[in-house]
């Protein structure tokens, strides 16, 4: 194997852009090349490139299918406290439980915003920048089954895909569960260019993240403050998902209000978002209703 050969005093050497052998095999998804150039120099996992990303981040931005693994190997190699508030931005792509490992590693995760490369500022919008991983959630409609539209056939599929359990970290098929990954299969068939049973799997980690960011801000101090935007951003973009799990989490952030004094009300009005208003109003209902308890 050619990273075998790689002399001791050449695997900190860069390329133009700054990468490392590293940054490389983790760009590539090669797990071996990894743990072979890891196991000469430990220090690599540490080391960012000309745009201020680890080896790690570089991982977690690949195709789903293909990040899950490289990504996983090289956080629980290092496990370094920098630049993880951009990493769990993008962890959900590669797979709910590593999101979910990362913010048990460090619950600050869940609210720190973080700095962001110098190429992601050219990338973004400025007003967006310097989001949390749950307020940069609520600006993603597509992240969730409230906010793209299916057809009736679609939507029919949607309901009836299935979603594999894990348990232990292991996917578990049973016969029924051989029976409805089958069912997966014909659904992609019926459904040319769209992965349905896919998107359902996207939709379901994304409210698993969403379900433990909320719970972890709730026991930090300021919660309302800190869940507040993200809420905000959900009942702009009509994401009921966001706007359900914040409320059910903490009901008082019902009453948080931007800088412009706009509450949930008056963004669900302005953006035409009737679902969102309706729960909202059915929230505040039950909230008022508990306090006279």
């Amino acid at each position: 194997m050619l990273v075998e050969k790689i002399a001791p005093d050449l695997l900190a050497e860069t390329d133009n852009f700054g990468n490392t052998a590293l940054h490389l095999a983790a760009n590539v998804g090669h797990v071996e090349d990894a743990r072979i150039l890891v196991g000469k120099d430990p220090e690599l996992l540490n080391r960012e490139n000309k745009d201020r990303l680890l080896p790690i981040q570089l991982a977690a931005r690949r195709e789903p299918a293909n990040a899950r693994s490289m990504t996983s190997y090289l956080f629980k190699a290092g496990k370094v406290d920098d630049n993880h508030s951009k990493l769990l931005k993008g962890a959900a792509g590669a797979g709910v439980d590593l999101a979910l490992e990362l913010l048990e590693f460090n619950e600050k995760l869940a609210w720190e915003k973080g700095d962001i490369s110098p190429l992601e500022q050219m990338a973004s919008d400025p007003e967006e920048e310097n989001n949390s991983p749950l307020e940069q959630m609520a600006n993603d409609p597509g992240g969730f089954k409230s906010g793209i539209r299916l057809s009736s056939w679609q939507s029919l599929i949607y309901l009836y895909s299935y979603v594999p359990t894990k348990r232990n970290g292991m996917t578990e098929y049973s016969p029924s569960e051989v029976y409805k990954t089958v069912r997966n299969l014909l659904a992609k068939v019926l459904v040319q260019n769209m992965d349905i049973p896919a998107l359902k799997l996207k939709h379901h980690h994304a409210l698993r993240l969403v379900q433990s960011l909320c719970s972890t801000i709730k026991t930090m101090g300021e919660p309302q403050t800190k869940l507040g935007k993200p809420l905000l951003l959900g009942a702009q973009n009509g994401i009921e998902e966001i706007v359900h799990e914040i409320l059910e989490s903490l009901p008082t952030a019902i009453t948080y209000t931007n800088d412009k004094n706009r509450s949930i009300f008056h963004v669900a009005v302005m953006y035409r978002r009737e679902n969102i208003l309706k729960m909202a109003h059915e929230k505040n209902k039950q909230r008022k209703g508990t306090k006279r308890l």
